[in-house]
């Protein structure tokens, strides 16, 4: 997750802002793991909001019909290691339907 948001600098900065403010506000987080004590190999950051295929992103999917939401978003960085998870989402059908730029203050 910190190479996602690489301007909390630290593990422990990324886990801070979860617990302390995204936590409170509805936000989940979901892991696999290949095997017990291991580092996960994939996560995904999700809470239900409301506004005007297989594994890991079936799963996603599923939960949000079960939470009746009506979309799923995902933000993903743009460096050209993400090129893979890029074509997983993709796969999955899912449009790129914005873009997000940011920068620090």
């Amino acid at each position: 997750m910190l190479g996602l948001r690489p301007r909390w600098k630290t593990a422990d900065a990324v886990a801070n802002l979860i617990d302390t403010r995204l936590r409170p506000a509805g936000y989940r987080l979901v892991g696999a793991f290949e095997s017990a004590g291991e580092p996960a190999v994939a996560v995904v950051g999700f809470r239900e909001s409301w506004s005007a295929s297989w594994g890991l992103m079936r799963w996603v999917k599923d939960e949000a019909h079960r939470l009746g939401c009506e979309v799923v978003h995902l933000d993903s960085g743009v460096n050209l290691d993400r090129a893979p998870a890029h074509r997983l989402y993709m796969r999955h059908r899912m449009a790129i339907t914005a873009h997000h730029f940011s920068v620090e203050v």
